[in-house]
């Protein structure tokens, strides 16, 4: 695990995850994708979100009038579509070759982490 700074905290990316720094639009978009590509599975482990307790399994999100709703273990969060979220995606979800455009790698930091 490789940590990265975020805001006042330390994060630690999981093996064979990325580290994803964006907006929360981004990430519901990132969510969308998923469940478009592997309809028949659980995406829980998929997309884990930062939360108090550290990583958080995704299993809801839906959107009303720019909010985002995200269900996980410690429960609901709502943010704003243009709102900064951290999460992780798996490198691979179905073991499967998936090319992105995008310069996020594997435990590296995206764009605009802070390290």
């Amino acid at each position: 695990m490789q940590p990265v700074t975020w805001f006042d905290s330390t994060l630690e990316v999981l093996p064979d995850y990325y580290l994803n720094c964006d907006s929360a639009k981004r990430l519901w978009q990132d969510w969308r994708v998923l469940r478009r590509l592997f309809i028949r599975r659980d995406h829980s482990r998929d997309l884990l979100l930062h939360g108090q307790d550290g990583w958080l399994p995704i299993h809801g999100m839906t959107v009303h009038r720019q909010l985002l709703s995200i269900t996980t273990d410690e429960g609901e969060m709502v943010l704003n579509m243009d709102e900064p979220v951290v999460w992780l995606s798996r490198a691979n979800p179905a073991n499967t070759q998936i090319t992105r455009h995008s310069s996020r790698h594997p435990g590296n930091q995206a764009n605009w982490c802070s390290v």
